[in-house]
């Protein structure tokens, strides 16, 4: 017996949030690396990004997911700073 074709079985929920934990674990992980050397956080944050990303180790695999969360952040905290304005 043949199995009906159908569409493919989409990607756990959970693999999002496996990326978004990994982010902010590895962000955590530099920022404290960072206070420990002295240096700015916006700096760890960056690293972070390169080790984890493309450029770095590839544990990042979608990356469409994480720039449209990215971009909706980037709006959230335009929409808080224009509340305080």
């Amino acid at each position: 017996m043949r199995r009906p074709r159908g569409p493919a079985p989409m990607e756990s929920p959970h693999h999002i949030l496996d990326q978004i934990g990994l982010c902010l674990l590895s962000a955590t992980i530099m920022g404290y690396l960072a206070k420990l050397a002295k240096q700015p956080l916006v700096l760890a944050s960056v690293a972070a990004g390169v080790i984890i990303g493309p450029v770095g180790l590839k544990l990042i695999k979608d990356r469409e997911v994480i720039e449209s969360l990215a971009e909706l952040g980037l709006q959230l905290l335009l929409f808080i700073v224009g509340l305080e304005l």
